[in-house]
């Protein structure tokens, strides 16, 4: 285009052509939160074992 009255034409031609949807993917990161609460039931489970037979031995 030479001028803005020849783009203008360009622009006015394009918008003329058949409109089609482009189908979109969306993919989504999932962060996974479950890892601290099982190191934590781990824990307490170690400690009551470690407890069970040591600490409270001599109450049972």
């Amino acid at each position: 285009a030479t001028d803005n009255e020849k783009l203008e034409e360009i622009y006015d031609e394009i918008n003329k052509l058949e409109k089609t949807e482009v189908e979109e993917f969306k993919y989504y990161k999932y962060e996974e939160k479950f890892r601290p609460w099982i190191l934590l039931a781990g824990a307490l489970l170690l400690m009551e074992w470690f407890l069970r037979n040591t600490v409270f031995r001599s109450f049972i």
